[in-house]
This record gives structure tokens, sequence and C-alpha cells, in this order.
């Protein structure tokens, strides 16, 4: 689960202007008869997606959102 969080951040962003919007849009839902489901890194999973998974991605690309001159925004949204 981390290292894939990892993969999305390959460099593809552009390192020179920075990125000015982030937004992250994650949503596992779960229900009555949801069964837990451990990823390989120990987390469950509702929780590692919903959770740890957009404040990773976000920590990964800090520095591209500082070069973004003081206008850089963070969205977190969340659905199930």
């Amino acid at each position: 689960f981390v290292d894939q969080v990892h993969q999305l951040d390959d460099g593809s962003i552009l390192k020179e202007t920075g990125l000015s919007v982030l937004v992250n849009n994650a949503g596992v839902g779960f229900g009555r008869e949801t069964e837990f489901i451990e990823t390989q890194d120990q987390l469950e999973e509702i929780v590692g997606v919903n959770h740890f998974g957009t404040f990773l991605l976000t920590q990964l690309l800090l520095d591209d959102l500082k070069r973004a001159n003081g206008e850089a925004r963070v969205v977190i949204v969340s659905s199930s």
C-alpha cells in the first residue's frame, strides 16, 4: 500500500513550477457486512485508503506545493 502511494509521486509533476492545487478524494466505504482487510503494511484497508494514503501523498508532494509561492491549496474530500 505505502509503496503504491510512493509510485504516484514519480516525478511527473512539474518540478519547476510547483503544484498549485492538490485534491485528495478517497472513499472506501463500509457497512455491516464489510470484511476486515489488512494491507501488506498491517493497516486496516479503509483507514489506510481514507486517511493514511491521502496524508502520505500530501507529504510526498509538499515541496511541489511550497514552490507555488503561497498560492497552493490542498483540498481533502471523502465519499463512500
